[in-house]
């Protein structure tokens, strides 16, 4: 997704790439947290053109994106130890771990700490990093 920044006009990008379909879900992950509104202080507004068309990318501020980008960081980090520890203790025992330590509300940005504290509880303290 094409960010601009409205503090200093520069265009980021922001993608969460599933690893096994290729896939970039950082559109549903936003949009299912609610991120998507008319206010760029707090969430990802649709740019318009001169003309009132939307060009396709969104505006926030950097707060707003750097809170995202850290989101993103921590998913691919928490994707890339599911990934490991699924090679050497089979998928079905992570992902059941996974899905039972993340099923309850959790706010976003704990999200991954919860299932970082489940693993390390199951498979021992950093196990798959």
């Amino acid at each position: 997704m094409e960010i601009v920044i409205k503090e200093t006009g520069a265009v980021e990008t922001l993608l969460l790439i599933d690893s096994k379909t290729g896939c970039d879900w950082f559109n549903d992950l936003v949009g299912n947290h609610d991120g998507y509104n008319d206010d760029p202080e707090y969430g990802f507004a649709k740019e318009k053109d001169e003309d009132g068309l939307d060009t396709g990318r969104f505006v926030t501020s950097q707060e707003n994106f750097d809170w995202w980008e850290n989101i993103v960081s921590n998913m691919e980090d928490l994707e890339r130890r599911v990934e490991n520890l699924r090679m050497e203790f089979g998928g079905s025992r992570v992902d059941w771990i996974v899905m039972e330590s993340g099923s309850g509300y959790v706010d976003l940005e704990n999200y991954t700490d919860v299932i970082h504290q489940a693993l390390d509880e199951e498979f021992g303290e950093g196990k798959g990093r």
